[in-house]
Order: structure tokens, then sequence, then C-alpha cells
């Protein structure tokens, strides 16, 4: 078994705050994390990188630390790659999302 990691962060912008009260969840933003430290994620630039730690003071998070078998593993580690090797398709704007 491994342990996938979900990190839900909710910042304080309008557009974050459309998005909570629409989806009716306290947080906005998801990321995902194999190792728990690189953190990845849809934005405006593509599936990009984080690093949210510096977040955690500042915004409303919750962590959630998931068992997944080997398997499952692999395959994330493997939608992961495919994500970075193409990370420029997966831009938007917030125009585009809203239409």
């Amino acid at each position: 078994m491994q342990t996938a990691t979900v990190l839900l962060t909710a910042t304080p912008g309008w557009y974050d705050k459309l998005i909570r009260g629409i989806s009716r969840s306290p947080y906005s933003h998801a990321s995902i994390s194999l190792d728990g430290i690189n953190f990845f994620t849809f934005n405006y630039h593509g599936f990009v990188i984080e690093h949210p730690y510096h977040m955690k003071k500042k915004y409303n998070n919750m962590c959630i630390h998931i068992q997944v078998s080997d398997d499952a593993y692999k395959k994330l580690e493997n939608e992961i790659v495919a994500f970075q090797r193409d990370c420029e398709k997966y831009a938007y704007s917030v125009l585009g999302v809203i239409l």
C-alpha cells in the first residue's frame, strides 16, 4: 500500500468565493501529492506543481491521506506524468470556466 495526499484549500479571492458558494463547499481548490511535498493541480498556467506549505497558516485547508494499492499508486504516477508532459493544454481562464 502507498499513500496519496489530497489537499483542499479555501483561498480568499472573489472567484474562489463564487466556487464555494456554487458548490456549497468550504473549499475551492484541490491538489494531489504522491510524496507529501510536491502537490499537483490545475490553474491558469496549466497543470502545475505547488508547494502549499506556505498557505497552511493563511488559508483554510484540509489534508486527506488516502491509502491506495500499489497498482492504483502507479496509475496515479502515470497520469501525473502524462499531465506534466502536456501541461500547457490544461490552462484555463476565469471566463472559460464561467461559460
